[in-house]
């Protein structure tokens, strides 16, 4: 599948912002800051509410050329396996 320039530049875009949460959150550490992770009941409701738009939410980004299931599933994997403490 040949990919159009906008549609790399928004892939870009999104592991640029990925990256950029994952740099601030090392330095937050590095600098003394703690960081709490959510309790389940919270990450239960999100995990919910989240679910009710989901589907459409990743056939629009589809249609934008985003591979909108990868994204969703890049930022939930540092819940299922967090950092080290």
């Amino acid at each position: 599948m040949l990919r159009t320039r906008a549609q790399t530049v928004r892939t870009s875009t999104v592991m640029f912002m990925a990256f950029d949460v994952l740099t601030r959150r090392r330095h937050m550490k590095k600098d003394g800051i703690q960081i709490t992770t959510a309790w389940s009941a919270l990450l239960g409701e999100v995990r919910r509410r989240f679910a009710s738009f989901e589907p459409s939410w990743i056939a629009d980004a589809r249609t934008k050329g985003v591979d909108g299931k990868s994204v969703p599933e890049f930022y939930r994997a540092p819940i299922k396996s967090p950092e080290k403490k």
